[in-house]
């Protein structure tokens, strides 16, 4: 595909160069004379738009599956453990990370019934993993961790927001500002 004027060298002839450039209105031409611009950039442009709009629908469906699944099992694990009455736990996009690139996290729980830091999982060393504890209490903790790992972070930042502390109990979900650092 040629850009100029067929037969023609823009350096050996600027008068005509100009000319066809004016003709065709800035409009780069092929030499069959369409112009380079054609119907298949159109398409390309709208292909394009409609894989984006594709995309936002499935990505809000998505969003919207995991708020049902976090409400679902939110709810069924109060129902198994009777002694549950709150958890909590923070997310955020840490400020810095000693030059390195940041990203949005979720933190693991920070408070189960009121209580700060609580201890719900123990190491097992023969299986070399972490595994609930033995009271009611620190199982209702294990699972809901594993709930927490189990959704995209960019699902739970869509869900709750960033830098926030999100509280939870039977009837209500809260969301206070955190100031991590």
């Amino acid at each position: 595909m040629s850009f100029m004027p067929t037969g023609h060298k823009k350096d050996d002839d600027v008068e005509a160069w100009t000319a066809f450039w004016k003709k065709n209105k800035g409009n780069p031409v092929s030499e069959t004379g369409s112009t380079a611009i054609s119907t298949n950039t159109i398409s390309a442009e709208e292909s394009y738009k409609s894989h984006k709009q594709k995309l936002k629908a499935v990505l809000d469906e998505l969003r919207e599956s995991a708020r049902s699944y976090f409400k679902e099992t939110v709810k069924a694990l109060f129902e198994a453990h009777p002694i549950l009455e709150s958890f909590a736990w923070t997310q955020y996009t840490p400020y810095w990370n000693d030059g390195d690139e940041t990203h949005f996290g979720v933190n693991d729980l920070c408070e189960l019934n009121g209580e700060e830091d609580p201890s719900f999982s123990k190491w097992d060393a023969k299986t070399r993993k972490s595994v609930p504890g033995s009271n009611p209490l620190s199982q209702a903790g294990y699972a809901l961790n594993e709930l927490l790992c189990n959704i995209d972070d960019r699902d739970m930042e869509s869900m709750f927001g960033n830098h926030v502390k999100v509280m939870v109990t039977k009837d209500n979900i809260s969301i206070q500002e955190y100031d991590h650092e």
